[in-house]
């Protein structure tokens, strides 16, 4: 009994071997022996480009702010006008937490005015509820238009459509007492706050910065011209400036460099503009630059500075950036290399089955990819007879021509 369970074991095996040789077999063969093979052509786009590391250049000064607990009052990357109010400088941490008290309260009382002019009542507790209704979608519209600055009216409003039902029915004598204290008390904190505290103004106009790194002194758009790649190098080294007390920053102007170097060779294939693609862990930004100086060689490398007056609200708080320098962009369609065709005329074509038929369709080289065994074609869609995305282009027949049968 032993060995026939042995051997019913082998059979079993050699059963299972022979039927996957084969499986594969067959496959194998019917690859081996299909007259047709094809791939699907799709739309891809090549680049030539070098990657760079490179610092920001801009027009900046730095401002001394007093000591004592801050407040800013404007964002980063926010453009003041020369004697705006950017800062809020208080004896102590307390009086900070009565100004924001005191900024509650003139909420509060904003929105309990609100309430009182309005002409509808309490009581129409329909309409109060479709108020509500109302305020939520504009603030929903506003949010999804990316208009934020009309987000805190339209919270406002929303409070104020919740906030009104909690009054008696019809009775505002309830509203005006609560402003009637809101306003005292607002004048008490104002007292408190106001003599506790001073306001730091923008000497000019421009960009506000409330942390300045460092740089602003040392690299200056002036002082680019006479820049080389030891000094890029340098720079790229080079630790900040230490910044002596408390002190905030400006950006004078909307235009901003990206200074790098290149191989010599590379550098002079520059125009006057280069596409750039600035990225770094969370984020990728593509946009050309104008290239304002190429410095002279220095051991077969070269400082590159690029300059633009768009986007500086994207860079203003970077310093150090890594970017890839686009020498050329193609767009076009993947296309192998054994699939192209040479007619007598000496001009390529691809044979592609479409509807059961071998169709030929024309197809212009603009690179040749062969490190990938590949073509890069153009693609024009304006006519199905050229050759399109999504087309079954034939990479392997025989006896191929235009019109025939696919059996």
């Amino acid at each position: 009994m032993k060995n026939q369970g042995v051997w019913a074991m082998k059979v079993i095996t050699l059963v299972l071997v022979v039927f996957v040789v084969g499986y594969m077999g067959y496959h194998i063969f019917a690859a081996l022996s299909d007259p047709f093979r094809t791939v699907t052509c799709v739309l891809m786009r090549t680049e030539d480009l070098r990657e760079v590391t490179g610092l920001f250049v801009r027009d900046e000064v730095l401002f001394p702010m007093p000591s004592g607990t801050l407040r800013f009052d404007v964002s980063d990357g926010e453009r003041v006008s020369p004697g705006q109010k950017v800062a809020t400088v208080y004896q102590d941490g307390e009086v900070l937490m009565v100004a924001a008290e005191l900024r509650r309260m003139q909420d509060h009382l904003e929105l309990l005015n609100q309430i009182n002019n309005r002409t509808v009542t309490a009581s129409d507790s329909a309409r109060v509820k479709e108020l509500v209704h109302e305020s939520l979608l504009d603030m929903l519209d506003t949010l999804d238009g990316g208009a934020w600055v009309g987000v805190r009216q339209d919270g406002m409003d929303l409070r104020a459509s919740l906030f009104q039902q909690e009054y008696t029915l019809g009775d505002r004598s309830e509203i005006e007492k609560r402003i009637s204290e809101t306003e005292g008390r607002i004048s008490t904190l104002s007292s408190r706050v106001f003599s506790s505290s001073s306001v730091v103004n923008a000497p000019q106009g421009g960009l506000f910065v409330s942390s300045p790194d460092g740089f602003e002194t040392l690299l200056r758009p002036e002082t680019l011209a006479s820049l080389n790649p030891e000094g890029v190098d340098a720079f790229l080294k080079q630790k900040p400036a230490a910044i002596s007390g408390v002190q905030a920053g400006l950006i004078l102007d909307s235009a901003f460099r990206y200074v790098f170097t290149l191989p010599e060779a590379e550098a002079r294939k520059l125009g006057s503009s280069i596409p750039m693609r600035f990225h770094d862990e969370v984020s990728v930004f593509e946009q050309d630059m104008e290239v304002e100086r190429i410095s002279e060689p220095q051991d077969g490398r070269c400082a590159v500075i690029l300059r633009t007056n768009r986007f500086l609200t994207r860079f203003y708080d970077r310093r150090r950036m890594d970017a890839d320098v686009l020498f050329s962009v193609h767009q076009g369609l993947r296309v192998p290399r054994d699939a192209v065709r040479v007619d007598e005329n000496g001009d390529h074509y691809v044979f592609c089955a479409v509807l059961s038929r071998v169709v030929k369709k024309p197809v212009e080289i603009i690179r040749d990819i062969e490190r990938e065994n590949f073509y890069l074609c153009a693609y024009n869609p304006a006519s199905t007879s050229n050759l399109l995305e999504g087309d079954e282009i034939i990479t392997y027949g025989t006896d191929l021509y235009d019109g025939m049968v696919i059996s």
